[in-house]
């Protein structure tokens, strides 16, 4: 028995790594009880259950140090997230999974979760993924995704605030459109003002 033991001993360390098994107890019939990180292995024989395994399945721990990513900031990047799936659901040939999203993110990045990404390097995972957001509002079809008008209009606004050009805007969208609330445009509309907006110097 004691010749058996070392064996599943031995098998019991090349799957488990670091997590060595120790015996900790003698059950009846010559079997024996291994614990080990909270999971336990029972063999024996006799009326005994061979080979039963409750193993704690493995689990990654991030090291979450000062100066990374706050809760907001989390937030943020998986509502973008959530955008770029929800746009691509909507185009043919270019669906994506929250899964590809987030994998390609952390390979921009260089890390291996987003939840590392350091606090003053936020503004650029932030932009990596509004670029892939745009890029995809930006194909036919894309007026169909769930809050592409509303986010579209505060792009608009923001741009605007930020080149001060309000007036600019207003000027034209009566020149070319002939309307001077963006509530009357269509979604074409929109989409060609928002273009314009973006392409001012």
């Amino acid at each position: 028995m004691e010749e058996a033991q070392k064996r599943l001993q031995a098998e019991l360390d090349k799957v488990l790594g670091p997590r060595r098994a120790q015996t900790s107890m003698q059950g009846s019939g010559g079997g024996t009880v291994l614990n080990f990180n909270g999971g336990t292995v029972f063999f024996g024989n006799g009326n005994q259950i061979n080979n039963v395994f409750r193993l704690q399945p493995k689990i990654t721990v991030v090291q979450n140090c000062g100066g990374t990513l706050d809760a907001s900031q989390k937030r943020r990047l998986l509502d973008l997230r959530d955008q770029i799936v929800g746009v691509s659901r909507v185009l043919e040939g270019h669906q994506v999974m929250p899964a590809t999203v987030m994998r390609r993110l952390n390979s921009h990045m260089h890390v291996n979760s987003y939840a590392e990404i350091a606090a003053d390097l936020f503004e650029r995972a932030e932009s990596y993924l509004v670029r892939w957001r745009s890029r995809l509002e930006g194909m036919p079809g894309a007026t169909k995704s769930p809050g592409w008008r509303d986010r579209r209009v505060q792009a608009i606004h923001a741009r605007c605030k930020e080149l001060g050009c309000d007036r600019w805007r207003l000027n034209y969208m009566r020149k070319v459109f002939g309307k001077v609330s963006m509530i009357d445009l269509s979604n074409e509309q929109i989409d060609k003002l928002y273009r314009a907006v973006m392409d001012k110097k």
